[in-house]
């Protein structure tokens, strides 16, 4: 159905490799993205933390260091 559709779509995998090749075939543009560094990922941990951290009970100071810590784990959500 996709080969019907009218407008843009995003499209978001870490397995490339696997997709079909007619289904590729029907994709005009692609872009990689490579893996977040340490610093982006503390940065990413910072904004969320942030903006919920109001939300938490039992809340507490965050440093530097914490962040530091959190964007040293490369970490891959997926939701089931």
């Amino acid at each position: 159905m996709i080969e019907y559709f009218e407008g843009v779509c995003f499209l978001t995998t870490n397995r490339r490799d696997e997709l079909d090749d007619a289904f590729k075939s029907r994709i005009n543009l692609t872009i990689n993205m490579p893996d977040l560094i340490s610093s982006h990922r503390a940065k990413i941990w910072r904004n969320l933390i942030t903006a919920y951290n109001k939300r938490v009970e039992g809340d507490f100071p965050w440093t530097d260091k914490m962040f530091h810590e959190l964007g040293k784990l490369e970490i891959n959500v997926r939701l089931s």
